[in-house]
Protein backbone atom coordinates (compact mmCIF):
# COMPACT_ATOMS: atom_id res chain seq x y z
CA UNK A 1 0.00 0.00 0.00
CA UNK A 2 1.27 3.76 -1.15
CA UNK A 3 1.88 5.97 1.93
CA UNK A 4 -0.39 8.70 1.44
CA UNK A 5 -3.02 5.39 0.82
CA UNK A 6 -1.62 4.01 4.48
CA UNK A 7 -2.01 7.54 6.07
CA UNK A 8 -5.94 8.69 4.36
CA UNK A 9 -7.36 4.51 5.60
CA UNK A 10 -5.56 5.34 9.04
CA UNK A 11 -7.40 9.01 9.04
CA UNK A 12 -10.73 7.77 7.62
CA UNK A 13 -10.85 5.24 10.34
CA UNK A 14 -9.94 7.16 13.03
CA UNK A 15 -12.20 10.28 11.63
CA UNK A 16 -15.80 7.83 11.88
CA UNK A 17 -14.60 5.96 15.06
CA UNK A 18 -14.57 9.42 16.77
CA UNK A 19 -17.57 10.60 15.46
CA UNK A 20 -19.30 7.26 16.08
CA UNK A 21 -18.71 7.91 19.65
CA UNK A 22 -21.84 8.51 21.98
CA UNK A 23 -19.79 10.89 23.99
CA UNK A 24 -18.95 12.95 20.60
CA UNK A 25 -22.75 13.56 19.99
CA UNK A 26 -23.35 14.27 23.61
CA UNK A 27 -20.85 17.00 23.87
CA UNK A 28 -22.14 18.61 20.51
CA UNK A 29 -25.64 18.54 21.63
CA UNK A 30 -25.05 19.68 25.18
CA UNK A 31 -22.57 22.76 23.51
CA UNK A 32 -25.88 23.56 20.72
CA UNK A 33 -28.16 24.05 23.62
CA UNK A 34 -26.18 26.81 25.15
CA UNK A 35 -25.44 28.41 22.05
CA UNK A 36 -29.38 28.59 21.01
CA UNK A 37 -29.77 29.53 24.97
CA UNK A 38 -27.38 32.11 24.29
CA UNK A 39 -28.80 34.19 21.16
CA UNK A 40 -32.20 33.47 23.25
CA UNK A 41 -31.02 35.83 25.96
CA UNK A 42 -29.58 38.46 23.56
CA UNK A 43 -32.32 40.15 22.89
CA UNK A 44 -32.14 41.65 26.70
CA UNK A 45 -29.02 43.06 25.41
CA UNK A 46 -30.64 45.03 22.49
CA UNK A 47 -33.78 46.36 24.33
CA UNK A 48 -33.39 49.98 23.67
CA UNK A 49 -32.14 51.46 26.67
CA UNK A 50 -34.39 54.30 25.97
CA UNK A 51 -37.35 52.88 27.29
CA UNK A 52 -36.07 52.85 31.16
CA UNK A 53 -36.73 56.77 30.87
CA UNK A 54 -40.11 57.73 31.03
CA UNK A 55 -40.68 61.51 29.02
CA UNK A 56 -43.55 63.71 27.70
CA UNK A 57 -47.59 63.01 28.62
CA UNK A 58 -46.75 59.29 28.28
CA UNK A 59 -44.91 59.48 31.45
CA UNK A 60 -48.44 59.91 32.94
CA UNK A 61 -49.52 56.56 31.55
CA UNK A 62 -46.84 54.30 31.85
CA UNK A 63 -46.68 52.90 35.26
CA UNK A 64 -43.44 52.09 37.29
CA UNK A 65 -42.58 49.43 39.54
CA UNK A 66 -45.01 48.08 41.98
CA UNK A 67 -48.26 49.30 39.66
CA UNK A 68 -46.94 53.05 41.18
CA UNK A 69 -46.58 55.94 38.38
CA UNK A 70 -44.16 58.95 38.49
CA UNK A 71 -45.12 60.93 41.00
CA UNK A 72 -44.10 64.01 42.93
CA UNK A 73 -45.38 65.25 46.04
CA UNK A 74 -44.86 68.53 46.73
CA UNK A 75 -44.45 70.91 49.87
CA UNK A 76 -43.32 74.59 48.61
CA UNK A 77 -41.96 76.54 51.69
CA UNK A 78 -40.11 79.20 50.33
CA UNK A 79 -43.53 81.52 49.54
CA UNK A 80 -43.78 80.81 46.16
CA UNK A 81 -40.46 81.92 45.01
CA UNK A 82 -40.27 79.01 42.27
CA UNK A 83 -43.88 80.52 41.20
CA UNK A 84 -46.37 77.88 40.09
CA UNK A 85 -44.00 74.79 40.25
CA UNK A 86 -47.12 72.18 40.53
CA UNK A 87 -48.35 73.40 36.67
CA UNK A 88 -44.83 73.83 35.51
CA UNK A 89 -43.88 70.62 36.33
CA UNK A 90 -47.17 69.08 35.03
CA UNK A 91 -46.48 71.18 31.84
CA UNK A 92 -43.11 69.85 31.98
CA UNK A 93 -44.48 66.19 31.13
CA UNK A 94 -42.41 64.28 33.41
CA UNK A 95 -44.59 63.73 36.64
CA UNK A 96 -48.13 63.41 38.32
CA UNK A 97 -47.36 66.15 40.88
CA UNK A 98 -50.17 66.67 44.39
CA UNK A 99 -49.46 69.55 46.74
CA UNK A 100 -49.18 69.28 50.35
CA UNK A 101 -48.16 71.52 53.06
CA UNK A 102 -45.60 71.67 55.56
CA UNK A 103 -47.25 69.97 58.49
CA UNK A 104 -47.56 66.94 56.36
CA UNK A 105 -43.84 65.94 55.20
CA UNK A 106 -44.01 62.56 57.54
CA UNK A 107 -47.26 61.59 55.97
CA UNK A 108 -45.42 62.12 52.77
CA UNK A 109 -42.48 60.15 54.03
CA UNK A 110 -44.71 57.17 54.96
CA UNK A 111 -45.96 57.22 50.94
CA UNK A 112 -42.66 56.40 49.33
CA UNK A 113 -42.67 53.93 51.49
CA UNK A 114 -45.35 52.67 49.36
CA UNK A 115 -44.93 53.93 45.83
CA UNK A 116 -41.02 53.11 44.63
CA UNK A 117 -41.87 55.68 41.75
CA UNK A 118 -42.31 58.60 43.45
CA UNK A 119 -40.26 61.64 45.48
CA UNK A 120 -41.02 63.94 48.12
CA UNK A 121 -39.86 67.14 46.50
CA UNK A 122 -39.35 70.16 49.58
CA UNK A 123 -38.81 74.47 48.49
CA UNK A 124 -37.65 76.27 51.17
CA UNK A 125 -36.07 79.91 51.34
CA UNK A 126 -37.26 83.17 52.46
CA UNK A 127 -35.54 85.17 49.23
CA UNK A 128 -33.01 84.82 46.66
CA UNK A 129 -32.34 81.21 45.32
CA UNK A 130 -34.45 78.35 47.34
CA UNK A 131 -32.89 75.06 48.22
CA UNK A 132 -34.71 72.15 46.70
CA UNK A 133 -34.86 69.15 48.89
CA UNK A 134 -35.45 65.83 47.22
CA UNK A 135 -36.24 62.58 48.90
CA UNK A 136 -36.36 59.09 47.55
CA UNK A 137 -36.26 55.29 48.87
CA UNK A 138 -33.07 53.54 48.39
CA UNK A 139 -34.09 51.68 45.71
CA UNK A 140 -36.61 54.25 44.31
CA UNK A 141 -37.36 53.97 40.95
CA UNK A 142 -37.51 57.91 39.84
CA UNK A 143 -35.28 59.83 38.34
CA UNK A 144 -33.97 62.17 40.33
CA UNK A 145 -32.10 63.79 37.68
CA UNK A 146 -34.69 64.57 35.72
CA UNK A 147 -36.17 66.16 38.52
CA UNK A 148 -33.21 68.40 39.11
CA UNK A 149 -33.57 69.17 35.36
CA UNK A 150 -37.31 70.51 35.60
CA UNK A 151 -36.13 72.58 38.22
CA UNK A 152 -33.16 74.14 37.05
CA UNK A 153 -35.39 74.81 33.82
CA UNK A 154 -38.21 76.68 35.50
CA UNK A 155 -35.68 78.54 38.00
CA UNK A 156 -33.96 79.90 34.29
CA UNK A 157 -37.25 80.86 32.60
CA UNK A 158 -38.57 82.95 35.95
CA UNK A 159 -34.86 84.87 36.42
CA UNK A 160 -35.22 85.94 32.21
CA UNK A 161 -39.10 86.67 33.06
CA UNK A 162 -37.62 89.24 35.71
CA UNK A 163 -35.09 90.97 33.25
CA UNK A 164 -38.48 91.56 31.20
CA UNK A 165 -38.27 88.55 28.67
CA UNK A 166 -42.01 87.47 27.99
CA UNK A 167 -43.00 83.72 28.08
CA UNK A 168 -42.37 82.81 24.53
CA UNK A 169 -38.89 84.98 24.35
CA UNK A 170 -37.60 82.35 27.33
CA UNK A 171 -39.12 79.70 26.02
CA UNK A 172 -37.24 80.54 22.87
CA UNK A 173 -34.14 80.64 24.84
CA UNK A 174 -34.61 77.38 26.92
CA UNK A 175 -35.79 75.20 23.94
CA UNK A 176 -32.80 76.39 21.60
CA UNK A 177 -29.74 74.27 21.40
CA UNK A 178 -26.05 73.90 19.87
CA UNK A 179 -25.21 71.34 16.77
CA UNK A 180 -22.47 69.18 17.86
CA UNK A 181 -20.10 66.92 15.43
CA UNK A 182 -17.68 64.81 16.90
CA UNK A 183 -14.69 63.22 15.35
CA UNK A 184 -12.57 60.14 16.76
CA UNK A 185 -8.59 60.24 16.02
CA UNK A 186 -7.01 57.22 15.97
CA UNK A 187 -8.64 53.60 16.30
CA UNK A 188 -9.77 52.27 19.62
CA UNK A 189 -10.00 48.87 20.09
CA UNK A 190 -13.31 47.34 19.94
CA UNK A 191 -14.63 46.11 23.58
CA UNK A 192 -16.40 43.11 21.31
CA UNK A 193 -13.63 42.21 19.66
CA UNK A 194 -11.56 41.79 22.88
CA UNK A 195 -13.82 39.74 24.22
CA UNK A 196 -14.14 37.66 20.96
CA UNK A 197 -10.51 37.40 21.17
CA UNK A 198 -10.38 36.12 24.57
CA UNK A 199 -13.19 33.52 23.74
CA UNK A 200 -11.70 32.27 20.75
CA UNK A 201 -8.22 31.88 22.95
CA UNK A 202 -9.90 29.76 25.32
CA UNK A 203 -11.84 27.64 22.76
CA UNK A 204 -8.67 26.74 20.74
CA UNK A 205 -7.39 25.94 24.30
CA UNK A 206 -10.17 23.48 24.63
CA UNK A 207 -9.53 21.89 21.62
CA UNK A 208 -6.27 21.61 21.13
CA UNK A 209 -6.35 20.32 24.52
CA UNK A 210 -9.58 17.72 24.12
CA UNK A 211 -8.11 16.84 20.50
CA UNK A 212 -4.68 15.93 21.90
CA UNK A 213 -5.52 14.05 24.76
CA UNK A 214 -8.13 11.96 22.48
CA UNK A 215 -5.15 11.25 20.42
CA UNK A 216 -3.03 9.75 22.82
CA UNK A 217 -5.70 7.75 24.45
CA UNK A 218 -6.59 6.64 21.03
CA UNK A 219 -2.81 4.95 20.56
CA UNK A 220 -2.49 4.17 24.53
CA UNK A 221 -5.84 2.28 23.90
CA UNK A 222 -4.75 0.55 21.10
CA UNK A 223 -1.30 -0.39 22.62
CA UNK A 224 -3.48 -2.15 25.70
CA UNK A 225 -5.50 -3.97 23.48
CA UNK A 226 -3.00 -4.92 21.30
CA UNK A 227 -4.72 -3.51 18.07
CA UNK A 228 -1.60 -1.82 17.45
CA UNK A 229 -0.24 -4.99 16.67
CA UNK A 230 -2.44 -5.52 13.66
CA UNK A 231 -1.93 -1.87 12.37
CA UNK A 232 1.96 -2.34 12.51
CA UNK A 233 1.58 -4.76 10.15
CA UNK A 234 0.00 -3.31 7.21
CA UNK A 235 1.18 0.48 8.13
CA UNK A 236 4.39 2.10 9.29
CA UNK A 237 4.23 3.54 12.49
CA UNK A 238 4.77 7.11 11.63
CA UNK A 239 2.32 6.73 9.14
CA UNK A 240 -0.52 5.62 11.64
CA UNK A 241 0.54 8.84 13.75
CA UNK A 242 0.48 11.26 10.94
CA UNK A 243 -3.36 9.40 9.63
CA UNK A 244 -4.56 9.88 13.38
CA UNK A 245 -3.20 13.29 13.89
CA UNK A 246 -4.90 14.53 10.26
CA UNK A 247 -8.22 12.64 11.37
CA UNK A 248 -8.70 14.30 14.84
CA UNK A 249 -7.54 17.50 13.78
CA UNK A 250 -10.19 17.27 10.98
CA UNK A 251 -12.41 16.44 13.00
CA UNK A 252 -11.87 19.60 15.46
CA UNK A 253 -11.98 22.52 12.38
CA UNK A 254 -15.45 20.49 11.34
CA UNK A 255 -16.92 20.67 14.95
CA UNK A 256 -15.39 24.25 15.80
CA UNK A 257 -16.66 25.45 12.19
CA UNK A 258 -19.95 23.90 12.73
CA UNK A 259 -20.21 25.31 16.42
CA UNK A 260 -19.36 28.87 15.00
CA UNK A 261 -21.82 28.94 12.23
CA UNK A 262 -24.13 27.56 14.61
CA UNK A 263 -23.69 30.52 16.64
CA UNK A 264 -23.59 32.82 14.20
CA UNK A 265 -27.35 31.68 12.50
CA UNK A 266 -28.67 31.66 16.14
CA UNK A 267 -28.08 35.05 16.25
CA UNK A 268 -29.30 36.34 13.34
CA UNK A 269 -32.72 34.47 14.19
CA UNK A 270 -33.02 35.18 17.98
CA UNK A 271 -30.88 38.79 18.28
CA UNK A 272 -32.31 42.38 17.34
CA UNK A 273 -30.32 44.50 15.43
CA UNK A 274 -29.31 46.64 18.07
CA UNK A 275 -27.50 44.10 19.76
CA UNK A 276 -24.70 44.72 17.16
CA UNK A 277 -24.97 47.98 17.60
CA UNK A 278 -24.12 47.72 21.16
CA UNK A 279 -21.46 45.10 20.83
CA UNK A 280 -19.96 46.82 18.38
CA UNK A 281 -19.33 43.53 16.33
CA UNK A 282 -16.83 44.52 13.39
CA UNK A 283 -16.64 42.20 10.40
CA UNK A 284 -13.42 40.20 10.35
CA UNK A 285 -11.45 40.23 6.95
CA UNK A 286 -11.76 36.72 5.05
CA UNK A 287 -7.49 37.01 4.99
CA UNK A 288 -7.98 37.25 9.18
CA UNK A 289 -10.20 34.33 9.38
CA UNK A 290 -7.38 32.37 7.34
CA UNK A 291 -4.74 33.10 9.29
CA UNK A 292 -6.45 32.09 12.56
CA UNK A 293 -7.55 28.62 11.11
CA UNK A 294 -3.79 28.05 10.25
CA UNK A 295 -2.22 29.13 13.32
CA UNK A 296 -5.02 26.59 14.77
CA UNK A 297 -3.77 24.10 12.41
CA UNK A 298 -0.20 24.13 13.29
CA UNK A 299 -0.52 24.85 16.82
CA UNK A 300 -2.60 21.87 16.97
CA UNK A 301 -0.12 19.69 14.94
CA UNK A 302 2.27 21.25 17.51
CA UNK A 303 0.60 20.02 20.42
CA UNK A 304 -1.24 16.66 19.27
CA UNK A 305 2.20 15.46 18.13
CA UNK A 306 3.43 15.78 21.62
CA UNK A 307 0.74 14.41 23.30
CA UNK A 308 0.48 11.54 20.91
CA UNK A 309 4.02 10.53 21.87
CA UNK A 310 2.59 10.19 25.77
CA UNK A 311 0.34 7.73 24.83
CA UNK A 312 2.80 5.70 22.81
CA UNK A 313 5.06 5.32 26.14
CA UNK A 314 2.39 3.76 28.36
CA UNK A 315 1.52 0.31 27.97
CA UNK A 316 -2.21 0.73 30.47
CA UNK A 317 -4.72 3.51 29.75
CA UNK A 318 -4.27 3.90 33.64
CA UNK A 319 -0.62 5.96 33.11
CA UNK A 320 -1.69 7.94 30.80
CA UNK A 321 -2.36 10.77 32.95
CA UNK A 322 0.87 11.29 34.31
CA UNK A 323 2.49 10.34 31.56
CA UNK A 324 0.91 13.50 29.61
CA UNK A 325 1.77 15.62 33.04
CA UNK A 326 4.88 17.40 31.00
CA UNK A 327 2.62 17.85 27.75
CA UNK A 328 -0.34 19.38 30.07
CA UNK A 329 1.86 21.46 31.86
CA UNK A 330 3.03 22.84 28.44
CA UNK A 331 0.21 23.33 27.07
CA UNK A 332 -1.38 25.62 30.08
CA UNK A 333 1.73 27.66 30.34
CA UNK A 334 1.45 28.54 26.53
CA UNK A 335 -2.09 29.29 26.84
CA UNK A 336 -1.96 31.39 30.29
CA UNK A 337 1.68 33.03 28.58
CA UNK A 338 -0.48 33.57 25.44
CA UNK A 339 -3.82 35.21 27.33
CA UNK A 340 -1.88 37.16 29.94
CA UNK A 341 0.78 38.48 27.80
CA UNK A 342 -2.35 40.41 25.62
CA UNK A 343 -4.32 41.69 28.99
CA UNK A 344 -0.68 43.06 30.09
CA UNK A 345 1.03 44.13 26.60
CA UNK A 346 2.44 47.23 28.61
CA UNK A 347 4.49 44.46 30.30
CA UNK A 348 5.61 42.33 27.74
CA UNK A 349 5.42 44.15 24.69
CA UNK A 350 7.87 44.77 21.85
CA UNK A 351 5.82 46.92 20.06
CA UNK A 352 2.25 48.18 18.27
CA UNK A 353 0.21 44.88 17.53
CA UNK A 354 3.09 42.57 18.54
CA UNK A 355 4.62 41.26 21.87
CA UNK A 356 6.60 38.18 22.63
CA UNK A 357 4.40 35.71 22.51
CA UNK A 358 3.71 36.42 18.77
CA UNK A 359 7.50 35.14 18.52
CA UNK A 360 7.10 31.60 20.57
CA UNK A 361 5.59 28.67 18.61
CA UNK A 362 3.79 27.54 21.67
CA UNK A 363 2.25 30.16 22.89
CA UNK A 364 1.93 31.93 18.76
CA UNK A 365 -1.51 29.44 18.15
CA UNK A 366 -3.28 31.39 21.40
CA UNK A 367 -1.68 34.78 21.53
CA UNK A 368 -1.37 36.01 17.38
CA UNK A 369 -5.12 35.16 16.36
CA UNK A 370 -6.10 37.48 19.70
CA UNK A 371 -4.13 40.32 18.23
CA UNK A 372 -5.38 39.96 14.54
CA UNK A 373 -8.87 40.36 16.07
CA UNK A 374 -7.92 43.14 18.32
CA UNK A 375 -5.08 44.56 16.28
CA UNK A 376 -3.43 45.40 12.97
CA UNK A 377 -0.43 43.14 13.32
CA UNK A 378 2.19 43.66 11.23
CA UNK A 379 2.94 41.43 8.14
CA UNK A 380 6.35 41.14 8.63
CA UNK A 381 5.96 39.69 12.53
CA UNK A 382 3.28 37.58 11.26
CA UNK A 383 5.54 36.30 8.58
CA UNK A 384 7.92 35.24 11.02
CA UNK A 385 5.93 33.93 13.63
CA UNK A 386 4.38 31.68 10.74
CA UNK A 387 7.76 30.70 10.13
CA UNK A 388 9.44 29.93 13.24
CA UNK A 389 5.91 28.06 14.62
CA UNK A 390 5.61 25.63 10.90
CA UNK A 391 9.71 24.99 11.40
CA UNK A 392 8.84 23.94 14.78
CA UNK A 393 6.06 22.10 13.99
CA UNK A 394 8.13 19.96 11.45
CA UNK A 395 10.72 19.79 13.65
CA UNK A 396 8.56 18.25 16.57
CA UNK A 397 6.68 15.81 13.56
CA UNK A 398 10.32 14.61 12.87
CA UNK A 399 11.49 13.70 17.03
CA UNK A 400 8.24 12.53 17.93
CA UNK A 401 7.60 10.16 15.05
CA UNK A 402 10.49 8.44 15.45
CA UNK A 403 10.00 7.62 19.02
CA UNK A 404 6.86 6.87 18.03
CA UNK A 405 8.14 4.29 16.18
CA UNK A 406 10.50 3.22 18.55
CA UNK A 407 8.09 2.46 21.86
CA UNK A 408 5.03 1.71 20.22
CA UNK A 409 5.34 -1.90 20.85
CA UNK A 410 6.89 -1.65 24.02
CA UNK A 411 5.18 -3.17 26.73
CA UNK A 412 5.82 -3.05 30.49
CA UNK A 413 6.65 -0.29 32.73
CA UNK A 414 6.02 3.28 30.97
CA UNK A 415 8.77 4.83 29.06
CA UNK A 416 11.27 7.45 30.41
CA UNK A 417 13.10 9.84 28.22
CA UNK A 418 15.95 8.33 28.62
CA UNK A 419 15.08 4.91 27.89
CA UNK A 420 13.49 6.30 24.82
CA UNK A 421 16.55 8.08 23.78
CA UNK A 422 18.48 4.71 24.58
CA UNK A 423 15.79 2.38 22.11
CA UNK A 424 16.69 5.33 19.41
CA UNK A 425 20.05 4.59 19.57
CA UNK A 426 20.03 1.15 19.98
CA UNK A 427 17.43 1.02 16.59
CA UNK A 428 19.25 3.69 14.82
CA UNK A 429 15.94 4.56 14.30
Amino acid sequence: MKQSNQIAVVARYTFMDAVRKKAFWVTNIIVVALIIGLALFTPMIGEDESDMYISGDAAAEIEIGGGYSSEIYLIDESGGLLGDAKNYLEEYGMFEVTVYDATQLEICKQLLEENGGAAVVRISGDDGLPLVEIITQDDAWIDTFQIEEAFNALNRTLQMKARGLTDQEANDILSSALTFSYEIIGEAESGSNMLIGSVLMILMFFAIYYYGYAVAISVATEKSTRVMETLIVSAKPSHILLGKCIAMGTLGIVQMTGLIAIGGIALSFFAPESTFEILAIEPIPITKILLILLYFALGYALFVLINSVCGATVSKTEDLNSAMMPATMLTLASFYGGYFANLMPAAVGVGTGANITTYIPFTAPFSVPFLLLTSDVPSSTIAVSLVLLAATTVLIAFISTRIYSASVLHYGARLKLSAVIRMLRDKNI
